[in-house]
């Protein structure tokens, strides 16, 4: 088969079922389509569509970069350009947050060994619990800045400091 011209705006990657009958594919506007592989053009399924939504209002839903079908199942899973991973089936699920951008700042809670908050050169700070392997808080998004730093006030840890850096400097 072959696609035809316009139909996904950015696509980036494409997934082949095990049945070999039904085609995946996802792209730079948050999408994943699930075609049908019987003629010589693939039909798209439109119940079958997903959408990503932003992490935050405002922004763009997360690219997809990477998919992969389960064998013998209609879940998938995808990669996103903010280096999550999201296992997708009726109600997508996040199973791995990430950042956008290299690690530029880690602090642990001087009272709670199990929070610590990190910050990847962008507009937000992540607060995450160790023992639960999962994301507990983002701060406000400042607009404009990259947070080079940060670090808990001790004893308590109620007050974080952020660091940053202006992008136009």
């Amino acid at each position: 088969p072959r696609l035809a011209p316009g139909i996904q705006p950015e696509l980036r990657v494409l997934a082949l079922r095990p049945s070999g009958r039904e085609l995946l594919t996802g792209g730079g506007g948050g999408v994943i389509c699930e075609w049908e592989l019987t003629g010589e053009v693939p039909l798209q399924v439109p119940s079958r569509t997903r959408r990503m939504h932003p992490a935050f209002e405002g922004e763009r839903p997360p690219a997809i970069r990477s998919l992969d079908a389960r064998p013998g199942s209609d879940i998938f899973v995808i990669g996103t350009s903010r280096c999550e991973l999201w296992e997708v089936d009726s109600e997508p699920s996040m199973l791995v947050a990430g950042h956008v951008a290299d690690l530029a700042a880690v602090d642990a809670h001087p009272r709670s060994p199990e929070l610590f908050m990190t910050a990847a050169e962008g507009e937000r700070a992540y607060l995450w619990d160790a023992s639960e392997r999962r994301l507990r808080g983002v701060t406000e998004r400042l607009s404009g800045e990259r947070i080079q730093c940060l670090a808990f006030q001790p004893p308590a840890g109620k007050v974080v400091a952020l660091g940053t850096v202006d992008p136009a400097a």
